[in-house]
């Protein structure tokens, strides 16, 4: 699962294997799920009221690249790690927007890809997780307790806000997951208002939006439940 096959896999790659296993997963249990893939550079990929109906439930999803230190002992999984820093202010940006989970894929070899699903930690962090701007460290780790380790979230599989899939999707039927998500409110004013949150992060970094939507490391997916109850 962590010896490398062909290299580590690219974030596109994990995005697209975690996302359609996403898509099957409740195909099969003839769900209505609407999984779409937007950017804050390109305007015209947000929907419109039309496609996303008030009153449903709406998940986004920053897919983050694993991956595997060389310089930490113990265990494979203690040497797992994601870096929340690229691109810088992303982590503010998700932090400002409840409806965002980070997804966390725990593998880096290609063949376990058919079971990606299964092997990926969805994670909300709290205000709490991130140090000051000037320190901040946003490395985090599957579960590593090195001392020498200079941020603070290392056993991130631990966290109260991780969850795997199956306990993802029961928060989601629960209604406790996205926390403060307002289902009154049009999911269109809602991806707006997210688009704003990363295009004045990429303001204040001197980004370029759209180069960075291109590149990959903008993009955010979003699953819309019209109506999801147990």
């Amino acid at each position: 699962m962590l010896n490398p096959h062909f290299g580590i896999p690219l974030e596109r790659e994990f995005e697209i294997w975690i996302t359609q296993q996403i898509e099957d997963y409740f195909l099969r249990l003839g769900v209505t799920v609407s999984t779409f893939a937007v950017s804050p550079a390109d305007e015209k990929t947000w929907p419109s009221d039309e496609a996303l109906l008030a009153n449903g439930k709406l998940v986004g999803i920053q897919y983050k690249r694993p991956h595997l230190s060389r310089k930490t002992t113990g265990t494979l999984f203690s040497k797992l790690w994601w870096s929340l820093s690229n691109p810088k202010g992303q982590a503010s940006a998700v932090l400002a927007c409840p409806e965002i989970y980070y997804c966390l894929p725990t593998f880096i070899n290609r063949k376990w890809r058919r079971e990606a699903l299964a092997h990926a930690i969805f994670w909300r962090p709290n205000p709490s997780d991130f140090r000051p701007r000037e320190s901040a460290d946003h490395t985090i780790w599957y579960e590593n307790s090195e001392p020498h380790l200079r941020t603070q979230n290392i056993k991130i599989a631990r966290h109260e806000n991780a969850y795997r899939w199956g306990e993802f999707v029961e928060r989601i039927i629960g209604c406790s997951v996205p926390s403060g998500f307002d289902r009154s409110v049009p999911a269109k004013h809602v991806l707006q208002r997210i688009r704003q949150k990363y295009a004045e992060r990429s303001t204040q970094e001197g980004k370029n939006v759209n180069r960075d939507y291109y590149s990959g490391s903008e993009v955010i997916y979003f699953m819309y439940f019209p109506q999801l109850s147990g």
